[in-house]
């Protein structure tokens, strides 16, 4: 510490050791120091007049004066002084204080609200060090066991527009993929005949009906839930991408025809299929690129197997219920197989030169029939056959096989008809006069 002078009057003496700028003051009574810093000890050398009031005064004014001295380490303003100056006056002993604080002028306010902030975290920390060590220790402590807010960038959620074309997209995809999934599934043969006329052999026609509607409804479902919609959005635009490049192959043989895509909707195979399954696949696309990252792969597993098991129990079902005669697998048309056991084929036993058969398909010519394929086989005159058919407008394939197809339904006369669904007998046909036999085949869904 500096030298204390000794002031007349017990004046008190402002000392020059700093602290961050500020100073200490001590409390001098004639030549006997009775007051200063609290690390400091009280010295006299011996009671003067009046000593119990003084010695009161004296120990009341010390610890007034170890208060307002600042602790060691605390911050202060710069050039900041406390001046108190005690005397008698009569009896008493009065004191005065001073506080002095210069003006900011000429100052940086940064560095002095700096200094306030420093000082406000140092009156937490310094005092009762070892205390508040325990303090912080338990403290951070509990800010490791406690859930903080990650580093880095805070991710984003995505516009409004991208979240709705996200969900308009994956509606619009679950819907066509569904739709179409669900009825290879549960319609397996009349599938199979569209694969077929699409090309696809025909010993796989029934397998690829099967996995082709197990894949595009799983890939609807999944499509259609949030957690699952990247791993749908992966499979429709695998089997759309498929579709595109089957096409492409065989575009000359298929242009024209109907693509047997969905069972409500027919589609030419030309430019215009091409637009409408890239425009499918830009939705399947944007439904997943713009979806939230996948979740549950077990569930995902668990949608394909419940699908898998519904497609095989409905196939089974469908096998099962099949009764009447069974018919060939196929016959031969121009040369080559075509095939009687998938979906519903109408079979019409004909002369070329009967008028009554000439009437029966003229009238047959006029009716809707749908998925139903008809196939024309002459009784007699064979050659005759395809002018036959030009000559009514009906639309059908010939035949020549009567002689193996007759014994196994039972023909009679012409004109004749089976009814064949999925290559088993739904019903004969033997009257085609009146409104028969378009009121028959309507009641067996052939003709609408």
């Amino acid at each position: 510490m500096g030298h204390l002078g000794a002031l007349a009057h017990g004046e008190i003496e402002v000392h020059a050791q700093m602290h961050f700028g500020g100073s200490i003051a001590a409390v001098v009574h004639h030549d006997h120091e009775i007051a200063g810093p609290a690390d400091m000890r009280f010295q006299g050398a011996g009671r003067r007049p009046g000593g119990d009031i003084d010695d009161a005064l004296r120990g009341a004014f010390a610890q007034a004066v170890e208060i307002l001295a600042p602790h060691q380490g605390e911050p202060h303003f710069p050039r900041t002084a406390l001046d108190i100056i005690g005397g008698r006056h009569q009896r008493g002993f009065l004191i005065e204080a001073e506080l002095d604080v210069p003006p900011f002028v000429g100052g940086n306010l940064v560095d002095l609200i700096h200094q306030v902030d420093a000082g406000g975290r140092g009156q937490q920390e310094n005092p009762g060090k070892g205390d508040h060590g325990n303090q912080k220790g338990y403290n951070r402590a509990m800010n490791d066991s406690m859930a903080q807010p990650r580093g880095g960038l805070a991710s984003l959620d995505l516009p409004g527009w991208k979240s709705a074309l996200s969900w308009l997209a994956a509606v619009l995809i679950a819907l066509l993929f569904l739709a179409s999934g669900l009825w290879k599934i549960t319609d397996v043969q009349s599938a199979a005949m569209r694969m077929a006329q699409a090309k696809v052999p025909q010993s796989l026609s029934v397998l690829a009906a099967l996995l082709f509607g197990i894949a595009e409804t799983v890939g609807g479902a999944l499509i259609l839930v949030p957690r699952f919609r990247r791993w749908g959005s992966i499979v429709t635009s695998l089997l759309l991408v498929a579709f595109l490049i089957y096409i492409g192959v065989n575009y000359n043989a298929l242009r024209g025809e109907d693509c047997s895509c969905f069972p409500w909707l027919k589609r030419a195979v030309g430019p215009g299929f091409f637009i409408g399954d890239g425009i499918m696949l830009l939705l399947a696309v944007c439904a997943g690129i713009w979806s939230k990252r996948p979740e549950s792969l077990r569930s995902a597993f668990l949608v394909l197997g419940a699908v898998v098991v519904f497609a095989l129990v409905s196939y089974g079902v469908a096998a099962a219920r099949q009764t009447g005669i069974k018919a060939p697998e196929s016959t031969l048309v121009d040369g080559r197989a075509y095939s009687l056991e998938h979906g519903k084929v109408f079979l019409f036993f004909f002369d070329p030169q009967c008028m009554h058969c000439f009437d029966a398909a003229k009238r047959m010519s006029q009716l809707q029939w749908g998925d139903t394929a008809v196939v024309a086989i002459p009784v007699e005159q064979p050659q005759y056959g395809a002018g036959f058919l030009q000559e009514t407008g009906l639309h059908a394939v010939v035949s020549n096989e009567f002689a193996r197809l007759a014994p196994i339904f039972s023909y009679t006369t012409y004109p004749f008809g089976v009814a064949l669904e999925n290559g088993r007998e739904k019903a004969p046909l033997t009257k085609f006069e009146g409104d028969e036999p378009a009121a028959t085949l309507k009641r067996l869904g052939f003709v609408h």
